[in-house]
């Protein structure tokens, strides 16, 4: 099967009346070739004489009217030169007469055809006429039905509305021109006619009516914050799903589903306790364990995590999500057991998250005496002790010295998912030189499967692109897949388009210097380029 460089249309080439020939620039620096008789043959290959590739030529029989001789070449072509090109190029007679046949019989048919139609419109009138005499046999006007209200309609004038086009998703000017409110404000000015023009006379059924209306307008809601989500608008989802809750609190999707939202915007406490109002609701339901699990793994609480993950797991024993996390949070354990605390470290309070104050940590180096200095202290009796301790405090003032993080012990093991991934990533981010060992042992066809699309931001590309620049290029390490790889992420392209100058330039020098290093083609380095938008 032939494989074809490109589709091009027959206007894209340029016509050589002399050698009546179309001709079309090749990649090598020649030209794809192609001639007027090739192509009233049916052919619709042009090849190029330099090189092995070929182009498909995308045309009709119309478009080769105007490179004959018989028509001018600025003039469109009529039906009649149409119809007379078509005839001439029937060289054998019997196809003449074969399409003359047919139009007869074509006629004939349409005549039946007709002939057909006129006879059983007549039967179905004649039909229509018996049926009316039958059931009014005399003209006598008949009586109105009893016990009829009769209502007067006021005339209301139906106003047509022609229907938007459907924005595609990858059209980002046109999402940003979107007024969700104006919709959504539409859509409940819409329902609130449809739920004013029906009356109803037994108040029962009007709190029925009204509690069916508010479980319609709460699955709209999440319907509509679920296609929100998955176009990545999370704070329009929020706002659905939150509509949705206002119209029927007891719907214990709405909570689990905003608390997902909550979850991709790094938003723990939100989800938090969005799943534990789903799971007051309906106890049964699996993902808000999990989902408020998760949650509660991202803020650090270990412990309440691995009860809602042992939850999952009573309902669910093959739950394979449960079992890596809870795997995972006793290897943590394990290691911070084994971890030995340095005896000149002091080790922070374990508090409660209200109870923590919100100013930031420091760490003060605290000198502590001597045996031989308090047994002397002792010694002495009141006002030389004051004396002494009084000398004996330094009037300098304290420096506080940045807290510094622990150094891990050990490298990670490879990652079986993109929060495990995500969160040894964050963990080493402080130790550039683990966490070049550490994308060492990554392949890098399975970076967008680990990479978490919603934790994904500039800042991971420019670690990435740092510890590149510092250390893979330093060792001679291969890392232009890494790049390549990252790449493919969703979401790339659009925060690619948010780098600022500093921040290309520096990439387009780390991509030139790994490409050079790696005897990469020109052609991949500038795709590569052109994909990081420098």
């Amino acid at each position: 099967m032939a494989v074809f460089h490109d589709e091009v249309e027959i206007e894209d080439f340029k016509y050589d009346k002399d050698n009546e020939e179309f001709l079309y620039p090749c990649p090598c620096g020649d030209e794809f070739v192609i001639t007027l008789e090739d192509l009233q043959n049916g052919e619709d290959v042009a090849t190029c004489p330099s090189c092995s590739l070929i182009v498909k030529v995308i045309y009709e029989d119309e478009d080769l009217i105007r490179y004959t001789d018989r028509v001018d070449n600025s003039s469109t072509p009529t039906i009649k030169q149409f119809v007379v090109f078509r005839i001439t190029k029937m060289t054998n007679p019997e196809d003449f007469l074969k399409m003359q046949i047919n139009m007869k019989r074509s006629q004939e048919d349409y005549a039946d055809f007709m002939s057909d139609l006129s006879s059983w419109e007549k039967t179905i009138k004649a039909k229509d006429h018996s049926l009316k005499i039958a059931q009014h046999p005399s003209d006598k006007p008949i009586p109105p039905v009893r016990r009829v209200k009769k209502q007067k309609l006021e005339p209301t004038e139906k106003i047509v509305e022609t229907p938007k086009p459907k924005i595609k998703s990858y059209d980002y000017r046109a999402w940003d021109k979107y007024d969700v409110d104006a919709e959504v404000e539409k859509v409940d000015r819409e329902i609130r006619q449809l739920s004013t023009s029906k009356d109803s006379s037994d108040e029962d059924d009007d709190e029925e009516s009204q509690i069916r209306h508010k479980r319609s307008l709460a699955l709209f809601y999440k319907d509509q914050g679920n296609r929100e989500f998955k176009s990545n608008r999370l704070n329009d989802c929020i706002r659905s799903y939150t509509l949705g809750i206002e119209s029927d609190p007891t719907n214990a999707l709405l909570y689990s589903n905003r608390a997902m939202a909550y979850l991709s915007k790094e938003m723990y406490k939100e989800a938090e306790s969005d799943c534990t109002l789903s799971i007051e609701i309906d106890p049964s339901y699996t993902k808000s364990f999990l989902r408020r699990a998760t949650a509660r793994f991202e803020s650090g609480d270990l412990t309440a995590a691995s009860e809602d993950f042992s939850t999952v797991l009573k309902m669910e024993s093959n739950n394979k999500q449960a079992q890596k996390f809870l795997s995972k949070i006793n290897k943590i354990k394990e290691s911070a057991s084994s971890i030995a605390t340095p005896s000149n470290v002091v080790l922070p309070i374990k508090k409660k998250q209200k109870d923590v104050s919100k100013r930031p940590l420091r760490r003060i180096p605290i000198e502590v005496s001597s045996k031989k200095t308090e047994n002397c202290i002792e010694s002495l009796n009141d006002a030389e002790r004051v004396n002494a301790l009084s000398s004996a405090v330094s009037t300098e003032p304290l420096q506080l010295t940045e807290p510094r993080k622990l150094r891990p012990t050990s490298l990670p093991s490879m990652p079986s998912n993109e929060i495990e991934f995500m969160s040894q990533f964050n963990r080493l981010k402080a130790f550039p030189d683990l966490l070049f060992q550490y994308l060492k042992l990554i392949p890098p066809k399975s970076l967008p499967s680990l990479i978490s699309v919603s934790l994904f931001d500039a800042s991971f590309i420019l670690t990435v692109a740092d510890v590149i620049h510092n250390f893979f290029i330093a060792a001679k390490q291969p890392a232009f897949e890494i790049l390549f790889h990252i790449a493919k992420v969703p979401r790339f392209s659009m925060i690619a388009m948010f780098f600022s100058g500093e921040e290309k330039s520096k990439l387009k020098n780390i991509i030139l210097s790994i490409g050079e290093l790696e005897n990469q083609n020109s052609f991949d380095v500038n795709n590569l380029l052109k994909k990081y938008n420098c």
